[in-house]
């Protein structure tokens, strides 16, 4: 009987550390995701509070690490920095070996 109780005790407590777990990371997602709306509210990228709105429930289906990756771009967007561009000339086929000369030949 003991047993019995301690067991189903036992798997409560784990519900119940699970269920935490999952409101801490909404928390974050949902505290990350304001912080980026207010940054893109001061830089006039939104405008208006139905933006604001829509903007907030988008990044709010975001994971953590999405979010991250977001705010990392935002930030590199302000200093004005490129992650590179494409190249006009096309590339020489002689430096690619046989095989990858093969896959790109129809876009080169």
């Amino acid at each position: 009987m003991k047993k019995e109780i301690l067991k189903q005790a036992a798997a409560q407590l784990r519900s119940l550390k699970e269920e935490v777990e999952n409101y801490r990371e909404h928390e974050e997602v949902v505290k990350k995701a304001q912080h980026i709306v207010i940054k893109l509210a001061q830089d006039n990228k939104i405008i208006g509070a139905e933006d604001a709105f829509k903007k907030m429930s988008e990044l709010s289906t975001k994971s953590v690490e999405d979010l991250s990756v977001i705010e990392k771009a935002i930030e590199l967007q302000k200093t004005g920095s490129s992650l590179g561009t494409l190249a006009d000339e096309k590339p020489d086929t002689e430096l690619f070996d046989p095989l990858t000369s093969m896959l790109l030949e129809d876009y080169i």
